[in-house]
């Protein structure tokens, strides 16, 4: 009868939980998945250092609509309803950046937006990723 060997057992033990460690400290793919918003709309983003990106599937968090402080009130502008939208540079230490949203009718309203919202969308040569404290404007 073989006797069973508790140094074996464990060492087998302690190098499984090390691969399994192991395994899970690797690179793995750090891009994110760009959310797909429900509608794909086009528009040019220009950032601040002057750069302009003609963009599709264009989202905001993965959504069609800006959520923005209006007054005291939340409001979300869907997408269908915006020709522009410019940021005003304002206090970097405020959590929210001055914007000023240009909706189709011609009617403006200024409003707050989360510095670090993320926008998504599509470009020619990949995806595009940027904090809306890093766009100058918005073109739909």
């Amino acid at each position: 009868m073989k006797i069973f060997n508790f140094r074996k057992f464990f060492t087998f033990l302690l190098l499984l939980a090390a691969a399994f460690f192991v395994q899970g400290l690797g690179g793995g793919d750090d891009s994110e998945q760009v959310p797909l918003p429900t509608k794909n709309f086009q528009a040019t983003i220009t950032d601040q250092a002057g750069t302009n990106f003609n963009v599709t599937r264009l989202s905001w968090t993965g959504k069609n609509v800006i959520k923005a402080k209006y007054g005291k009130s939340t409001i979300q502008v869907p997408f269908e309803k915006i020709q522009s939208i410019k940021l005003i540079d304002g206090d970097p230490s405020s959590p929210f950046i001055l914007a000023q949203i240009i909706i189709k009718s011609g009617n403006r309203y200024q409003v707050q937006l989360d510095r670090l919202t993320k926008v998504f969308a599509e470009t020619d040569f990949g995806s595009l990723e940027i904090f809306v404290q890093d766009i100058s404007e918005i073109t739909f």
